[in-house]
């Protein structure tokens, strides 16, 4: 499940964890659900 946030925050230059907390807060401000 966290691959993929994982991927896009590894990419962006985040840590793991920060990354997938940003991804998160940007899909919820979006609407969607939220991967963890």
């Amino acid at each position: 499940m966290g691959s993929i946030t994982d991927a896009i925050a590894g990419s962006v230059g985040f840590g793991a964890p920060l990354g997938t907390l940003v991804v998160n807060a940007l899909v919820t401000l979006s609407g969607g659900t939220p991967t963890g």
